[in-house]
This record gives structure tokens, sequence and C-alpha cells, in this order.
């Protein structure tokens, strides 16, 4: 059984899979599996690969019967993993030079962590700039690692559902114990550990609702890597009509998809939060917790949620989701108040300083570098050369402090 599975579900990604699987095989190390799930890309993963990638005994290429929805390509791919510990990245994803290294240095604990997740490294592909600008490179690190407490860290994501990314989940930036998604999924009643529409979101409840805590460092063990194929970025620009309608003739009749929903770049994240959480089973939660969770926060994200609605259209829709869950539109009136009041340019403020201060305290280094036409790194590989002795300058990797 390998220490590591590195899992990659891919779909018409070829442009950028080469570069994640050379991320992961250009390694010395050899404890580690990488699996290709191929959900019947127009132009087979496998076409996209070299002969030495294809010839090496790490690399696992898996392809399911028929093609699959994204959350069922996901259940697929990590269905397939034999590790220990579990790593689901995207294709146009990769895995930093020293990832093994610091892996290795983290898992070599004395057992009580079941999961690590780091911060988070961007690199934004060519062809993205009418939503991101010219950003190129932003990365930030430090050698501060923390216990994250499961509970405190739920209650602070359902205030504002966005926080949901730097926290722990099966996509990119953590690994996880395998023992710990198949527990998960035993709970399920598909018996699969992916729920609902958005894998990433679901699987951050699913993990802390598991789990006491989780251990956070502040170096970056990857890439985020943001592309034209991006399902993020597809859906929140006006660009390649064609990859849309490929994307939803395999999602739309998706049961895991709510139908009434606009999952269009108007509907707001916090509703995507809402869904995911409540799709973890309340026998996992607490009494107390299940009532803060499915009460209190609940209230607080349907109200940021109606505050944010681009249309009168989700505004309804949203407002029927809190009477079938049992909440009043007084109590929905107050928590929109609580919602703009979170958002005046006084608490924007006071989160400014606070960031601030914690960036000084912690000594981060910070690394950002926008796309020009001097400066123009094509790939993520060179991205990667690029700021791998600025890292290793700023960033010691040792195994000190994983228990702080």
């Amino acid at each position: 059984m390998p220490k590591y599975s590195i899992i990659v579900p891919v779909r018409n990604a070829n442009a950028y899979i080469g570069h994640a699987v050379s991320s992961a095989l250009s390694s010395t190390f050899d404890d580690f599996e990488l699996i290709l799930s191929d959900n019947h890309s127009a132009t087979p993963v496998r076409e996209s690969l070299t002969e030495e990638q294809l010839a090496d005994v790490r690399l696992r290429l898996v392809t399911p019967e028929v093609p699959l929805s994204m959350t069922d390509n996901f259940n697929f791919a990590v269905g397939c993993a034999l590790g220990e510990w579990l790593l689901v990245m995207g294709a146009d994803d990769a895995l930093m030079p020293w990832f093994f290294e610091a892996a290795d240095a983290l898992t070599a604990g004395d057992g009580k962590v079941d999961a690590y997740v780091w911060n988070r490294a961007y690199y934004f592909w060519p062809g993205c700039s009418s939503l991101y600008g010219d950003s190129m490179i932003y990365v930030e690190a430090s050698q501060a690692r923390t216990w994250v407490d499961s509970k405190r860290e739920a209650r602070r994501i359902m205030k504002f559902g966005g926080a949901y990314m730097d926290s722990v989940q099966l996509y990119t930036n953590s690994l996880v114990r395998r023992s710990v998604i198949e527990s998960i999924s035993a709970g399920n009643i598909n018996g699969k550990f992916y729920q609902g529409s958005q894998p990433d979101i679901y699987s951050t409840f699913a993990i802390l609702s598991e789990i006491p805590g989780y251990v956070d460092c502040d170096y970056p063990l990857t890439w985020i890597g943001t592309s034209p194929v991006s399902n993020g970025f597809l859906h929140a620009s006006d660009a390649d009509h064609e990859r849309k309608i490929d994307f939803w003739s395999l999602n739309a009749e998706d049961p895991k998809h709510d139908s009434q929903l606009n999952h269009g770049p108007e509907t707001p994240i916090p509703l995507f939060v809402l869904n995911a959480a409540c799709l973890v089973p309340s026998n996992r939660l607490d009494k107390s917790d299940r009532l803060k969770l499915r009460r209190r926060h609940e209230v607080a994200l349907i109200g940021a949620a109606v505050s944010a609605c681009a249309t009168e259209f989700e505004r309804k829709i949203i407002l029927e989701s809190g009477r079938r869950m049992g909440i009043s539109e007084a109590r929905i009136a107050f928590a929109r108040i609580v919602f703009w009041v979170r958002c005046s340019p006084w608490f924007r403020f006071q989160r400014r300083v606070t960031r601030a201060y914690k960036l000084r305290r912690g000594s981060r280094s910070v690394f950002h570098l926008d796309r020009t036409a001097e400066n123009n790194v094509e790939d993520i590989s060179q991205a990667s050369r690029l700021i791998t002795d600025e890292i290793r300058a700023n960033v010691v990797l040792s195994q000190r402090g994983l228990f702080t």
C-alpha cells in the first residue's frame, strides 16, 4: 500500500494535465501513486502524456465505464485510491517541488492527526485576465503551524461562507487519512464520500464533523491553478460557451444538482455553503452543534444570501428554502441587519488591521508577480522553478511545532 495517493479527476483539460503529472512524477520519492481519472475526455488523457510518464509505475490511469457528473467522477477517482493519505487536485493544479519532503515531515507524528492543511499558492494560467487582471503568481508563506479545532472552525465558516477555502477539504490544499474518508463514506446513504454539487465545500463540513481538528501549515505544498478550463472560472466568465454546455450535459440531470437554483455567477456563494452543510448527516453532529449549525448559522447565512441576491427570483428561492427549514421571515430580516453591520466600513477596517497584524506577527513572506510582456511565466512548471529558491530561503521545512 502506498503512503500517498495523489488523485486528479480530469475531463478535457489536456493542455494542463501534463504539468500536474510532471510535478509528481519528477520527484525521486517512490512511496505514492498518481491516479488520473479520465472522465471520457474528447482527447484521451493518455495522448497528452509522454512515453516516460506512461511507463512510470507510480502512474495509474483509470476511466469510468460511462461519462460521469463532476461529483461522481470525484467519487470514482477517490474510490480507486489505495494510499494511507489522500490528496485530490485539479488538472490545472500541481505539487510543489518540496511536497513529499514536507508531507513526510508532517505525517511523521504519533498518529493523532488525521488531516493537514496548508496555505494556498495561486498560479493564474494565460487566458484568465478577464477575471483576474494581470495577476500571475501569488504566494504567502511562513514557518507557522497551528492546531485548528473542528467545531470552532465549522462555526466560523457558517458565519462567512467564503472562509471555507482556508479550511480542511479533500481538494488541493489538504492531506487527509483515507480511513477518515472511508468512515464518512460508510455513514452516507449511497456509501460514497462526496455529496452535492460542490464537492470541495461539502468535504469541508464532512471532514470537520468526523475529526476533532487538524494541523494548519502556513507554507504551500501545492499550487492552486486557475485556467480557462477551471469550473470556477468557467461559470464566472462569459468565455467558452461550448464547455459550459458540456459541463451541464453531464451535471444538469444529476440529482445532486438542484434544478431550482441558478448555479451561474449570480448565485451567492453562502447559499452553496449552506447547501453543503445541510448534506452532512445529522447523526454526525451532537445535539448542541446541530442546533447551532442548522438554525442560528443557517439563519445568518440565509440573511447574507438574501442580501447578496442579484435578482428577485433568487431572493424568492432562498426565502423558500428558509421556510422549508422552519425559519421565519422575521428572523431572516434580523439576520440581514447583522450581515450589513458586519459588512460596514468599520468592520472591514478592523479585519484589514487584524490581518496586517497577523502577517507581521507571523513573519510571513509574500511573493506576488503580475504577468507582463517582459515577465511572462507560461506554465505552472516554470512558476515552481521560479519560486523554489524564494520559498526555501524564507521558510524552513522542519518537524518542529506539529502539535502546537
